[in-house]
């Protein structure tokens, strides 16, 4: 009689294993916690940028406030000295 021979003996351990590591080594990494961690951080930092930049604003409001409080006279002071000391543009403006 002849000797059959068995086509599929089966699978060895070792052969599954270098199987299933080159089919994952396909698979991507599951980062969607570090994303998720990296958008709440995100979020943190623009929430302080936001509150930093507030304080910018309301520091630049009060020192407009204050320079539109006092330039008018500043200004006036300044010009009014150059006023006292050439008083000739009244001259030159003058209809004969």
């Amino acid at each position: 009689m002849a000797k059959t021979f068995n086509l599929n003996p089966g699978s060895d351990a070792t052969l599954v294993a270098a199987a299933t590591r080159a089919a994952m080594a396909n698979v991507p990494k599951d980062l969607s916690g570090t994303f998720e961690s990296m958008a709440e951080e995100y979020g943190k930092t623009m929430r302080e940028v936001g509150k930093s930049w507030a304080q910018v604003g309301k520091n630049l409001g009060t020192i407009g406030g204050q320079l539109a409080e006092h330039l008018p006279l500043l200004f006036f002071q300044q010009h009014y000295q150059s006023f006292l000391q050439q008083p000739s543009w009244f001259y030159h403006t003058q209809k004969p």
